[in-house]
């Protein structure tokens, strides 16, 4: 039955019964290996604690031959659903400890028992309508979402969700009585966290979300693994349910569910991050620190610490941000956290950028990205995406950038992500603009400002202003790459320049307001801008402009801004 091995406890809970007691199985197990049978071995895979577990083996031959027998014998059914009933208990308790200090050991457990996992799934789904198939799936995912295996978890979740439908049907059928109707309440609950699940990874997958809300009936856990695998695109075509992530923290607490509290306060300090708002960032990101670091969650610490990190990294403390996430990386590698990885080697090139280091940003962006495809988690490869393209054009390179950039736009677009979007049409701008391409540079970022308008991030917004105001004064091209666009005359031109002007200060106000300058390191798009501004202007006219923006930067912010008044 067993497949890639078994444990003398596994054999225990399957082979006994049929006149073979469970005490007797170890005489049975010992008499095969000194047979030649069975092959024993201390402290391999799923014992790197060194506890010395002994784990078994059979030879390929010996288990067609058993497995023969089995089905002659009309065994293999009922040995399977014993099968499938003892990873399902295995996978019970190991998600309990995927979530404490004994985190490393149960990913290791569920390592060296992966085959066995994937048979249970399939005796369980063959095995009629016992809900064993939803146990398993739901109790497996968070150890497949941790090891970023994300394309076995819908594979899996998907034949787990089809065999809880058809137990449902049968369900619907026959609950006359109030105990069917109980039965058939708690198989809908259960279908409800299986969908709540696959749409879980559909979307870390980089497929379409599902809708906006999320079954009342899904349990808290699944509702939250939803949530926050859509704040990995900072909002996707329907955007994190704020009611859910609101309520969160005062539902697990309720139910005495310190990891799940410590989590919902983990997604809401993201959600703070994509709006700018750092003062519920860093608060959040204690909140849920002090509680992983109270359960010995090292993922959680992960979480808390690259959000402490990108605070530093936003308010230019990079020493800091740089220290949190090679912290990270470090420990993302030893637990074998292979999406955490790749999101922190793509932290660590963008400290690289910043602090001037191209060719150690392209490195650590592109084994990010190679990580991510790996793992089939599309957020973590836009991410390093995004940061190579980001790269090439600091690197003098924007026709690569461009390059780079250009399928994440359309992917952001068809998911309705207007902070990725926002994101990738402002270096798509700059890109244009470095090229000599003002007008499509100018059209890239008004299409951007109207998704930073979106997405209510001052950050966004500050952003989308200076991409506009850098092509607002660029020069026009020797030879112009759109001959079908006149020139504009020069008091148009006068008034380009002077909204340029008032987008900047509008800008710095904005950042202001959430407490991020910009840093002298990302300043280089900005002051190209200001001083074109400054020699076009003149300096009092420039001075004006950037003070009546700064002074009423809701004459931008709340719509569109074309009817400058100049």
């Amino acid at each position: 039955m067993f497949c890639g091995g078994f444990t003398l406890e596994s054999a225990e809970a399957v082979c006994a019964g049929g006149g073979t007691a469970r005490e007797d199985v170890l005489d049975v197990v010992a008499r095969l290996v000194d047979c030649s049978l069975v092959t024993v071995s201390h402290g391999g895979a799923g014992d790197r604690a060194g506890s010395g577990t002994a784990r078994y083996r059979t030879l390929e031959s010996v288990t067609a031959y058993g497995r023969e027998r089995l089905a002659e014998a009309g065994e293999d059914r009922t040995l399977g659903q014993r099968h499938a009933r003892h990873f399902a208990d295995l996978a019970e308790r190991a998600a309990a400890g995927l979530h404490d200090r004994d985190q490393r050991a149960w990913l290791d457990r569920l390592d060296a028992e992966r085959t066995n996992l994937a048979a249970a799934l399939d005796h369980a789904v063959e095995a009629g309508p016992s809900g064993l198939a939803a146990r398993l799936v739901e109790s497996l995912a968070w150890y497949w979402f941790l090891r970023g295996r994300i394309a076995e978890a819908r594979a899996a979740l998907a034949a787990a969700h089809g065999r809880a439908e058809a137990d449902g049907r049968a369900e619907a059928d026959g609950r006359a009585e109030a105990d069917g109707r109980a039965e058939a309440d708690g198989a809908t609950g259960r279908e409800a966290s299986l969908r709540t699940l696959r749409a879980a990874f559909e979307v870390f997958a980089g497929g379409d979300d599902p809708g906006p809300a999320v079954s009342a009936d899904a349990g808290p856990r699944a509702r939250w693994l939803l949530e926050f695998a859509r704040l990995c695109f900072t909002g996707a075509a329907t955007a994190p349910d704020d009611g859910v992530l609101d309520t969160l923290p005062d539902t697990f607490r309720t139910r005495g569910d310190r990891w799940g509290e410590a989590a919902a306060y983990s997604a809401l300090a993201t959600r703070a991050l994509y709006r700018g708002d750092l003062g519920h960032l860093d608060r959040h990101a204690r909140a849920a620190a002090d509680l992983f670091d109270r359960l010995g969650d090292r993922w959680g610490q992960l979480q808390s610490s690259e959000q402490l990190g990108v605070l530093a990294e936003v308010r230019g403390d990079y020493p800091t941000a740089a220290r949190l996430y090679e912290d990270g990386v470090r420990t993302a590698r030893e637990l074998e956290l292979w999406t955490t990885v790749s999101f922190r080697l793509a932290r660590q090139g963008r400290i690289a950028l910043l602090t001037g280091d191209l060719a150690g940003a392209e490195l650590l962006h592109e084994r990010a990205r190679r990580i991510a495809v790996e793992h089939s988690h599309r957020p973590a490869e836009q991410f390093a995406v995004i940061g190579l393209a980001l790269g090439a054009r600091r690197g003098g390179d924007p026709a690569r950038a461009e390059t780079l950039l250009r399928p994440w736009l359309d992917w952001n677009r068809r998911l309705g992500v207007d902070a990725g979007a926002a994101l990738v049409l402002a270096q798509l701008g700059y890109a244009a603009e470095l090229r000599g391409d003002p007008e499509r540079a100018r059209s890239l970022h008004e299409e951007g400002l109207e998704a930073a308008r979106r997405t209510g991030d001052p950050r966004a917004l500050a952003l989308a202003f200076e991409g506009l105001a850098g092509a607002l004064t660029a020069p026009a091209p020797d030879a112009p790459p759109h001959p079908a666009v006149p020139a504009p005359a020069p008091g148009e031109r006068r008034t380009d320049l002077l909204r340029a002007g008032e987008l900047l200060g509008a800008a710095h106000t904005l950042r202001q307001s959430v407490g991020t300058p910009l840093p002298p390191a990302e300043r280089t798009d900005v002051d190209r801008a200001t001083a074109r501004l400054r020699d076009a202007l003149g300096e009092p006219a420039y001075i004006r402009a950037f003070t009546c923006g700064h002074d009423h930067p809701e004459r931008h912010v709340d719509g569109p801004d074309a009817a400058f008044p100049g």
